[in-house]
């Protein structure tokens, strides 16, 4: 009895999760797989306005994002940002422009644009803006317009089984908006006509300030999307994903 039961266990462990009927599937084997891989890539983002625990994909309508801390100094803003509790929307209107797997190279490139994408956080700032005292708290809606990335992973494969499973090994993500504005919603600490004030002069300055933080805002989207691709390939195997 307890042999059947470790072997089952054996089985289960080594076993590949299918993936849902409402995925479309491609063969790697098949003419126009490229092709169908993109389509694939975008059918299956319209399908994540919820979660799928056993494939490990959080749902993406919103996605939360716990927290983000950023650090501007320069002449007029020397300033600490903490945004928490972030809940990011519109990011099932992805359009995704190139998906791609290399399978001889073991690598996977994304590259997409949200023309709309808006995020909602609780902030707290603390420092001097134009050279005033700030100390503020309150949520706030961060607007992207025309928010280009691109998405590019290194693997390497490892045999479960009779599976094959992507352990991701390398990432790198860049991106780039058209405008970025602050809208404040509500403040919890602080004058409310400087933090109104505050606001006017980061959208003035938005290209600037997104400069000083591209660096910590660009390697926290590395690896929340690595988080998010890593937990899918975990329980997916390459035969289940692109031999169908």
């Amino acid at each position: 009895m307890k042999l059947c039961v470790l072997v089952c266990a054996i089985v289960a462990a080594t076993e590949s999760v299918k993936l849902p009927s409402n995925f479309k599937t491609c063969n790697r084997k098949q003419a126009n797989f490229r092709g169908c891989l993109l389509q694939a890539a975008r059918h299956a983002l319209t399908q994540l306005n919820r979660p799928y625990d056993d494939l490990k994909m959080p749902t993406l309508d919103p996605l939360y994002v716990k927290r983000i801390e950023t650090s501007v100094h320069t002449l007029l803003f020397n300033v600490t940002s903490e945004l928490t509790e972030c809940q990011l929307y519109n990011l099932l209107h992805l359009n995704v422009e190139q998906f791609d797997v290399d399978f001889e190279g073991k690598t996977i490139q994304m590259s997409a644009y949200w023309p709309y994408q808006k995020s909602r956080c609780f902030f707290k700032n603390a420092g001097q803006i134009l050279f005033t005292d700030v100390i503020a708290e309150g949520v706030v809606d961060i607007t992207y317009k025309n928010l280009k990335w691109t998405f590019n992973l290194e693997y390497e494969e490892a045999r479960k089984g009779n599976k094959t499973y992507v352990q991701l090994s390398d990432s790198s993500f860049d991106a780039q908006p058209e405008d970025v504005i602050f809208e404040l919603v509500r403040v919890r600490r602080g004058d409310k006509s400087l933090v109104r004030s505050v606001i006017r002069a980061i959208n003035n300055n938005w290209r600037d300030i997104f400069e000083l933080v591209k660096d910590v805002y660009l390697e926290k989207s590395r690896t929340d999307w690595l988080e998010i691709f890593s937990g899918f390939f975990s329980e997916v195997s390459l035969e289940e994903a692109f031999d169908n």
